[in-house]
C-alpha cells in the first residue's frame, strides 16, 4: 500500500532491502538489551547468546507459518501453497517461536526457563519498539484516514500513494508502547534487585511483558486496515474475529490467572482475592463487547469500552504482581 524507496543496496540482480536491514537491526539490539538483562540478574550472558541462536530460526518459522495459516486465498495462491517462499510474517508467530526456543535451550543448559524468560522479556520489548518501523517501507500497520494536516507526517501517519490518503501510523504507537514497556522491565528487575523485601517469583517479569505488550497490542489490532483473520475454520462467526486481537486476550488472560492462582494459592479465597477475578471478567467482557456482539454500535464508543477493558487487565495484572511481590503471607500452618 506504502510506496517508499525500499531497497538499501542492488547489487546485480540481487537486492539488499530496508524492510530486511531494520528487523536484523531490531533483532541486534534485542540481543543486546537481554544481555544487559541478564548481567543485572547475573544470568550468564552466554546462555542469553545461545537461547538467541536457538530462537532465532524457531522465530522465523514461526511468524512464516502464523501468517500463512491465518492469510487470504491471494497469499496461499501466490506462493504457490509453500510457506517458505514470498515474505509475509507475523509478530505472534514470531514470539511463540522465541517462547519454544527459550523452552528448548534451558532444557539443554539445564537452567530454569523462567530465568531465561525475565531477561528476554526486556529484549523482546526492545527488539519489537525498532522492529515496528520496517512497516515504513513493507506499508503494513496503518489504521483510519488521517485528515488533520497537521498530523499529516511522520510519524504520527504514512503516505498511501495507492489511495492517496493519509493513514495512522499504528507501528510508530506500537512501537513506543513496546519502548515503554522496555524500560518499565528494566525498572521492575533494578527494583528487585535493590529491595530485599521485594519477592519475585521466576517468570514474574515475562509474565508482565505478556500482559502489558499483548493487550496493548490487541487494542492497536483492534484499528489495523490489514489484520489476519480466522480463515478456513467451521465457525462463520469466527472468521470476522482478529487473530491478533482474540490472541492478546487469550495469552493475557494465561499470564492472569497465573497470578490470580497463586495469590489464592497462597492467601485462601477471600474478597481481596475474588474482586480482582470479577474486575477481570468485567474487563473482558468489555474487551471483547464487539467480537461477543454487545457493542453499542458507535465506533468511537466501542473504542473507548474495548481501551478502559484493557487498561483494566493490565491494572489487575500488575496489582496482582505487585502483591506477591511485596506482602507475605499472613496464613501460617500451625502444628499441636
Amino acid at each position: 500500500m506504502l510506496r517508499t524507496d525500499q531497497i538499501f543496496l542492488l547489487v546485480g540482480d540481487t537486492a539488499v532491502y530496508w524492510y530486511g536491514i531494520i528487523i536484523a537491526l531490531a533483532i541486534g539490539i534485542g540481543v543486546l538489551v537481554a544481555c544487559y538483562a541478564a548481567k543485572l540478574r547475573n544470568i550468564n550472558r552466554n546462555h542469553i547468546l545461545f537461547t538467541s541462536m536457538v530462537s532465532m530460526p524457531l522465530a522465523w518459522l514461526g511468524g512464516r507459518l502464523y501468517y500463512v495459516s491465518f492469510s487470504n486465498d491471494a497469499f496461499a495462491e501466490s506462493s504457490g501453497g509453500n510457506p517458505c517462499v514470498y515474505g509475509g510474517y507475523a509478530l505472534y508467530g514470531a514470539l511463540i517461536g522465541v517462547l519454544a526456543g527459550a523452552i528448548i535451550a534451558a532444557l539443554l543448559l539445564h537452567c530454569k526457563v523462567g530465568n531465561l524468560l525475565d531477561v528476554l522479556a526486556p529484549g523482546l520489548a526492545a527488539c519489537i519498539a525498532v522492529g515496528r518501523w520496517a512497516n515504513v517501507f513493507s506499508g503494513e500497520n496503518m489504521g483510519g484516514i488521517v485528515d488533520s494536516e497537521s498530523m499529516q507526517s511522520l510519524p504520527f501517519a504514512v503516505y498511501s500513494t495507492g489511495e492517496e490518503v493519509w493513514r495512522t501510523a499504528l507501528f510508530f504507537y506500537e512501537s513506543l508502547v513496546s519502548a515503554g514497556i522496555c524500560v518499565f522491565l528494566f525498572w521492575l528487575i533494578n527494583y528487585s534487585l535493590k529491595h530485599k523485601n521485594f519477592r519475585s517469583i521466576s517468570g514474574d517479569v515475562y509474565l508482565i511483558f505478556v500482559i502489558t505488550y499483548t493487550l496493548t497490542h490487541g487494542l492497536l489490532e483492534d484499528k489495523r486496515i490489514d489484520p489476519l483473520f480466522f480463515i478456513n475454520n467451521l465457525v462463520p462467526k469466527l472468521q470476522t474475529v482478529r487473530v491478533s486481537f482474540a490472541l492478546g486476550g487469550l495469552f493475557s488472560a494465561i499470564a492472569l490467572s497465573v497470578f490470580l492462582i497463586r495469590r489464592m494459592t497462597r492467601e485462601g479465597i477471600k474478597p481481596a482475592n475474588v474482586i480482582p477475578c470479577m474486575g477481570c471478567a468485567v474487563c473482558y467482557t468489555a474487551y471483547f463487547c464487539k467480537v461477543i456482539r454487545i457493542g453499542t454500535g458507535n465506533s468511537v464508543l466501542d473504542t473507548l469500552i474495548i481501551t478502559v477493558g484493557g487498561i483494566g487487565l493490565i491494572a489487575i495484572g500488575i496489582y496482582n504482581y505487585w502483591q506477591l511481590a511485596t506482602q507475605i503471607c499472613k496464613r501460617k500452618r500451625s502444628f499441636k
